[in-house]
C-alpha cells in the first residue's frame, strides 16, 4: 500500500496495474478506499483517474451481487 500512496503519475495507471502490480495482497475495495480517501497536498500528488474509481466501483458491485 505505501508503494502505492508514493508513486508519482498515479492518474495512468490501469486498475491492472494497480491491482497486480503495486498492491497484489489488497482487495479492490481496499484500492478504491485508498485511492479516494488519499491526497499529498504537500507534493500534490493526485489519486488515480475517473476511469480506475468507475472500474473498482463495477468490480465491488459485481462482488456485492455474487
Amino acid at each position: 500500500a505505501v508503494t502505492f500512496l508514493v508513486i508519482h503519475q498515479k492518474p495512468k495507471k490501469t486498475l491492472d496495474e494497480i491491482n497486480n502490480d503495486l498492491c497484489p495482497v489488497l482487495s479492490v475495495q481496499q484500492l478504491y478506499r485508498i485511492s479516494t480517501m488519499y491526497w499529498d497536498d504537500k507534493y500534490g500528488t493526485e489519486t488515480v483517474s475517473q476511469e480506475v474509481l468507475t472500474n473498482m466501483k463495477q468490480l465491488m458491485m459485481e462482488d456485492t451481487n455474487r
